[in-house]
Protein backbone atom coordinates (compact mmCIF):
# COMPACT_ATOMS: atom_id res chain seq x y z
CA UNK A 1 0.00 0.00 0.00
CA UNK A 2 3.11 2.77 0.51
CA UNK A 3 3.64 2.15 -2.94
CA UNK A 4 0.84 4.85 -4.28
CA UNK A 5 2.68 7.38 -2.35
CA UNK A 6 6.06 6.63 -3.93
CA UNK A 7 4.08 6.51 -7.54
CA UNK A 8 1.75 9.23 -6.75
CA UNK A 9 1.94 13.11 -5.69
CA UNK A 10 0.69 13.40 -2.33
CA UNK A 11 -1.67 15.72 -3.35
CA UNK A 12 -3.23 12.82 -5.17
CA UNK A 13 -3.34 10.65 -2.72
CA UNK A 14 -4.82 13.19 -0.32
CA UNK A 15 -7.77 14.08 -2.76
CA UNK A 16 -8.67 10.08 -3.38
CA UNK A 17 -8.63 9.53 0.24
CA UNK A 18 -10.57 12.71 1.20
CA UNK A 19 -13.16 11.26 -1.41
CA UNK A 20 -14.15 8.35 0.63
CA UNK A 21 -14.84 8.96 4.31
CA UNK A 22 -13.10 9.54 7.94
CA UNK A 23 -13.90 6.08 8.41
CA UNK A 24 -11.65 4.95 6.11
CA UNK A 25 -9.11 8.32 6.27
CA UNK A 26 -8.71 6.76 9.82
CA UNK A 27 -8.48 2.72 8.85
CA UNK A 28 -5.31 4.16 6.29
CA UNK A 29 -3.68 5.88 8.60
CA UNK A 30 -1.44 3.07 10.56
CA UNK A 31 -0.92 1.50 7.27
CA UNK A 32 2.60 3.19 6.64
CA UNK A 33 4.14 6.11 8.04
CA UNK A 34 3.93 7.77 5.06
CA UNK A 35 0.79 7.48 4.44
CA UNK A 36 -0.16 7.98 8.11
CA UNK A 37 0.78 11.58 7.02
CA UNK A 38 -1.34 12.05 4.16
CA UNK A 39 -4.37 10.33 6.06
CA UNK A 40 -4.14 12.78 9.10
CA UNK A 41 -3.27 15.72 6.66
CA UNK A 42 -5.68 19.08 6.90
CA UNK A 43 -5.90 18.84 2.92
CA UNK A 44 -7.33 15.56 3.77
CA UNK A 45 -9.85 16.06 6.90
CA UNK A 46 -10.89 19.42 5.90
CA UNK A 47 -13.57 17.79 3.36
CA UNK A 48 -14.88 15.46 6.02
CA UNK A 49 -15.93 19.20 8.24
CA UNK A 50 -19.00 21.07 6.55
CA UNK A 51 -17.92 24.32 4.48
CA UNK A 52 -18.84 27.05 6.88
CA UNK A 53 -17.21 25.11 10.05
CA UNK A 54 -14.39 27.62 10.58
CA UNK A 55 -17.01 30.64 10.04
CA UNK A 56 -19.19 28.83 12.71
CA UNK A 57 -15.87 28.10 15.06
CA UNK A 58 -14.46 31.54 14.97
CA UNK A 59 -18.03 32.83 16.16
CA UNK A 60 -18.32 30.41 18.95
CA UNK A 61 -17.71 30.43 22.59
CA UNK A 62 -14.88 28.23 21.82
CA UNK A 63 -12.28 30.00 18.94
CA UNK A 64 -9.26 28.63 19.62
CA UNK A 65 -10.83 25.30 18.19
CA UNK A 66 -9.41 26.38 14.79
CA UNK A 67 -5.96 26.36 16.11
CA UNK A 68 -6.19 22.90 16.28
CA UNK A 69 -5.81 20.07 12.65
CA UNK A 70 -8.93 19.62 10.96
CA UNK A 71 -8.50 15.81 12.08
CA UNK A 72 -8.79 17.15 15.54
CA UNK A 73 -11.87 19.62 15.52
CA UNK A 74 -13.68 16.19 13.79
CA UNK A 75 -13.26 14.63 16.46
CA UNK A 76 -14.04 17.05 19.25
CA UNK A 77 -17.41 17.80 17.28
CA UNK A 78 -17.68 14.76 17.33
CA UNK A 79 -17.42 14.55 21.27
CA UNK A 80 -18.81 17.73 22.16
CA UNK A 81 -21.46 20.48 21.03
CA UNK A 82 -19.83 24.35 20.05
CA UNK A 83 -22.10 26.89 21.01
CA UNK A 84 -22.69 29.91 18.62
CA UNK A 85 -24.76 33.05 17.81
CA UNK A 86 -24.59 34.28 21.10
CA UNK A 87 -25.36 30.76 23.14
CA UNK A 88 -28.69 30.09 21.02
CA UNK A 89 -27.02 27.57 18.85
CA UNK A 90 -24.98 24.23 19.06
CA UNK A 91 -22.84 22.65 16.50
CA UNK A 92 -21.38 18.78 16.15
CA UNK A 93 -21.00 15.81 14.07
CA UNK A 94 -22.40 12.17 13.87
CA UNK A 95 -19.67 10.09 15.07
CA UNK A 96 -20.72 7.12 12.16
CA UNK A 97 -21.29 9.96 9.44
CA UNK A 98 -20.18 13.45 9.76
CA UNK A 99 -23.01 14.59 9.32
CA UNK A 100 -23.35 18.19 10.64
CA UNK A 101 -25.95 18.72 13.24
CA UNK A 102 -27.13 22.59 14.39
CA UNK A 103 -29.14 22.49 17.30
CA UNK A 104 -31.01 25.43 19.58
CA UNK A 105 -29.30 25.72 22.85
CA UNK A 106 -31.09 23.34 25.00
CA UNK A 107 -33.40 24.42 27.62
CA UNK A 108 -33.13 24.12 31.43
CA UNK A 109 -36.12 22.38 31.49
CA UNK A 110 -34.88 19.71 29.03
CA UNK A 111 -31.50 19.25 30.24
CA UNK A 112 -33.42 18.37 34.03
CA UNK A 113 -35.40 15.95 32.17
CA UNK A 114 -32.78 14.55 30.19
CA UNK A 115 -30.45 14.27 33.71
CA UNK A 116 -33.98 12.29 35.21
CA UNK A 117 -33.39 10.10 32.42
CA UNK A 118 -31.73 6.83 32.83
CA UNK A 119 -30.76 6.75 28.76
CA UNK A 120 -29.96 10.16 27.73
CA UNK A 121 -27.00 9.91 25.26
CA UNK A 122 -24.68 13.26 24.54
CA UNK A 123 -26.09 14.89 28.34
CA UNK A 124 -22.19 15.45 29.39
CA UNK A 125 -21.90 16.92 26.27
CA UNK A 126 -24.72 19.11 26.50
CA UNK A 127 -24.64 19.86 30.39
CA UNK A 128 -21.10 20.70 29.83
CA UNK A 129 -22.25 23.54 27.52
CA UNK A 130 -25.09 24.84 28.50
CA UNK A 131 -23.66 26.22 31.66
CA UNK A 132 -20.30 27.62 30.07
CA UNK A 133 -21.06 31.38 30.57
CA UNK A 134 -20.22 30.12 34.19
CA UNK A 135 -17.58 27.63 34.13
CA UNK A 136 -15.82 29.77 31.80
CA UNK A 137 -15.24 32.33 34.67
CA UNK A 138 -12.24 31.29 37.12
CA UNK A 139 -11.14 33.86 39.55
CA UNK A 140 -7.45 34.33 39.37
CA UNK A 141 -5.10 35.31 42.34
CA UNK A 142 -4.88 38.64 40.47
CA UNK A 143 -8.87 39.47 39.71
CA UNK A 144 -12.08 38.27 40.52
CA UNK A 145 -14.78 38.08 37.87
CA UNK A 146 -17.28 40.89 37.74
CA UNK A 147 -20.00 40.75 40.71
CA UNK A 148 -22.68 42.49 38.30
CA UNK A 149 -22.01 39.55 35.76
CA UNK A 150 -22.07 36.88 38.29
CA UNK A 151 -25.59 38.45 39.89
CA UNK A 152 -26.74 37.73 36.36
CA UNK A 153 -25.31 34.46 35.79
CA UNK A 154 -26.33 33.45 39.16
CA UNK A 155 -30.40 34.60 38.42
CA UNK A 156 -29.98 32.48 35.05
CA UNK A 157 -28.52 29.42 36.21
CA UNK A 158 -28.72 28.64 39.75
CA UNK A 159 -32.13 26.64 39.61
CA UNK A 160 -30.41 24.80 37.49
CA UNK A 161 -27.67 23.95 39.63
CA UNK A 162 -30.20 23.49 42.17
CA UNK A 163 -31.73 20.93 40.71
CA UNK A 164 -28.93 19.10 39.04
CA UNK A 165 -27.53 18.60 42.30
CA UNK A 166 -30.53 17.30 43.24
CA UNK A 167 -30.71 14.38 40.44
CA UNK A 168 -27.11 13.40 40.15
CA UNK A 169 -26.38 11.85 43.60
CA UNK A 170 -29.21 9.35 43.17
CA UNK A 171 -27.38 7.99 39.52
CA UNK A 172 -24.81 6.69 42.11
CA UNK A 173 -25.87 3.46 43.27
CA UNK A 174 -27.58 2.12 39.62
CA UNK A 175 -24.42 3.61 37.78
CA UNK A 176 -22.22 1.90 40.45
CA UNK A 177 -24.00 -1.23 40.34
CA UNK A 178 -23.69 -1.47 36.39
CA UNK A 179 -19.63 -1.48 36.38
CA UNK A 180 -19.86 1.12 33.33
CA UNK A 181 -17.13 2.99 33.86
CA UNK A 182 -17.94 5.43 31.09
CA UNK A 183 -21.00 6.34 32.51
CA UNK A 184 -19.53 6.65 36.01
CA UNK A 185 -16.98 9.13 34.88
CA UNK A 186 -19.07 11.27 32.58
CA UNK A 187 -21.48 11.17 36.00
CA UNK A 188 -18.49 12.46 37.51
CA UNK A 189 -17.52 14.90 35.25
CA UNK A 190 -21.02 16.22 35.40
CA UNK A 191 -21.10 16.60 38.72
CA UNK A 192 -18.09 18.24 39.37
CA UNK A 193 -18.54 20.84 37.15
CA UNK A 194 -21.91 21.83 38.33
CA UNK A 195 -19.99 22.08 42.00
CA UNK A 196 -17.30 23.85 40.27
CA UNK A 197 -20.02 26.44 38.45
CA UNK A 198 -21.91 26.63 42.00
CA UNK A 199 -18.45 27.69 43.79
CA UNK A 200 -18.28 30.99 40.83
CA UNK A 201 -21.66 32.01 42.16
CA UNK A 202 -20.79 31.51 45.73
CA UNK A 203 -20.97 35.38 46.40
CA UNK A 204 -24.67 35.30 46.02
CA UNK A 205 -25.39 32.77 48.65
CA UNK A 206 -24.56 34.67 51.03
CA UNK A 207 -27.22 33.35 53.77
CA UNK A 208 -25.81 29.77 53.45
CA UNK A 209 -21.67 30.35 53.50
CA UNK A 210 -21.34 26.40 53.48
CA UNK A 211 -23.66 25.75 51.28
CA UNK A 212 -21.19 24.26 48.18
CA UNK A 213 -18.82 22.76 50.59
CA UNK A 214 -21.86 20.85 51.98
CA UNK A 215 -22.86 19.85 48.21
CA UNK A 216 -19.21 18.27 48.12
CA UNK A 217 -19.74 16.50 51.00
CA UNK A 218 -22.46 15.06 49.56
CA UNK A 219 -20.37 14.00 46.31
CA UNK A 220 -17.79 12.75 48.92
CA UNK A 221 -20.13 10.22 50.19
CA UNK A 222 -21.31 9.36 46.52
CA UNK A 223 -17.53 8.61 45.89
CA UNK A 224 -17.37 6.73 49.01
CA UNK A 225 -20.70 4.93 48.04
CA UNK A 226 -18.98 3.53 44.55
CA UNK A 227 -15.68 2.71 46.43
CA UNK A 228 -13.53 5.23 45.15
CA UNK A 229 -12.30 6.32 48.03
CA UNK A 230 -8.52 7.67 47.00
CA UNK A 231 -10.89 10.14 45.30
CA UNK A 232 -13.11 10.52 48.26
CA UNK A 233 -9.96 11.28 50.45
CA UNK A 234 -8.53 14.40 47.84
CA UNK A 235 -11.72 16.11 47.23
CA UNK A 236 -12.45 15.72 51.36
CA UNK A 237 -9.25 17.24 52.06
CA UNK A 238 -9.53 20.14 49.19
CA UNK A 239 -12.57 21.24 50.75
CA UNK A 240 -11.00 21.55 54.46
CA UNK A 241 -7.86 23.05 52.57
CA UNK A 242 -10.51 25.90 51.62
CA UNK A 243 -11.56 26.64 54.88
CA UNK A 244 -10.54 29.74 56.22
CA UNK A 245 -6.66 29.31 57.26
CA UNK A 246 -5.55 28.10 60.55
CA UNK A 247 -4.08 30.22 62.81
CA UNK A 248 -2.99 27.46 65.17
CA UNK A 249 0.57 26.56 64.58
CA UNK A 250 1.37 22.56 63.37
CA UNK A 251 -2.93 22.24 62.85
CA UNK A 252 -4.74 21.53 59.60
CA UNK A 253 -8.07 22.81 60.97
CA UNK A 254 -9.08 26.30 61.27
CA UNK A 255 -9.91 27.81 64.88
CA UNK A 256 -13.72 27.59 65.47
CA UNK A 257 -14.91 30.55 67.27
CA UNK A 258 -17.55 29.99 69.92
CA UNK A 259 -19.11 32.90 69.51
CA UNK A 260 -20.35 33.06 65.86
CA UNK A 261 -23.32 31.56 64.95
CA UNK A 262 -22.17 29.37 62.45
CA UNK A 263 -20.33 27.44 64.51
CA UNK A 264 -22.21 24.19 64.48
CA UNK A 265 -22.31 24.09 60.76
CA UNK A 266 -18.94 24.64 60.43
CA UNK A 267 -18.36 21.71 62.81
CA UNK A 268 -20.91 19.64 61.16
CA UNK A 269 -19.22 19.99 58.52
CA UNK A 270 -15.61 19.43 59.32
CA UNK A 271 -16.65 16.31 61.94
CA UNK A 272 -18.33 14.88 58.31
CA UNK A 273 -15.80 14.98 56.10
CA UNK A 274 -13.12 13.51 59.01
CA UNK A 275 -15.16 11.13 59.67
CA UNK A 276 -15.67 9.96 55.59
CA UNK A 277 -11.88 10.63 55.60
CA UNK A 278 -11.51 7.71 58.47
CA UNK A 279 -13.20 5.12 56.58
CA UNK A 280 -11.68 5.57 53.23
CA UNK A 281 -8.60 5.89 54.32
CA UNK A 282 -9.33 2.37 56.64
CA UNK A 283 -10.95 0.83 53.14
CA UNK A 284 -8.54 2.28 50.92
CA UNK A 285 -6.14 -0.91 49.26
CA UNK A 286 -3.59 1.82 49.10
CA UNK A 287 -2.95 2.71 52.89
CA UNK A 288 -0.22 5.49 52.25
CA UNK A 289 1.37 6.60 55.28
CA UNK A 290 0.94 10.66 54.68
CA UNK A 291 -3.14 9.63 54.67
CA UNK A 292 -3.07 7.98 57.49
CA UNK A 293 -1.13 10.54 59.33
CA UNK A 294 -3.32 13.38 57.99
CA UNK A 295 -6.42 11.59 58.52
CA UNK A 296 -5.09 10.58 62.45
CA UNK A 297 -4.53 14.10 62.73
CA UNK A 298 -7.69 15.60 61.71
CA UNK A 299 -9.20 13.14 64.27
CA UNK A 300 -7.21 14.52 67.08
CA UNK A 301 -7.90 17.89 66.50
CA UNK A 302 -12.15 17.06 66.03
CA UNK A 303 -12.59 15.15 69.28
CA UNK A 304 -14.17 17.37 71.71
Amino acid sequence: MDTITKVLPEECVATIISLTSAKDACQLSPVSPSLKAIADSDAVWANFLPSDCEDIIDQSSTPTLNLLSKKQIYAHLCDYHVLFDNGNMTLSLEKATGKKCIIGEPSESSLISKLQSSDSPGIHALVSDYPRPLSDLKPTKKSNPDQTLIRSLSKRFLSFLKASLSILPKWFPEVSKSNNAISLLELLCIYKLCLNCLDVIASQLASKPFSVKFQRLRLIHCLESCGLFDEAQLEGVGVLEKLPPTKRKGKLLPEIDKGNGEVKELCSLVVDIVVSLLRCVAAGLAKEDAHFRKVLQLVEEVNP
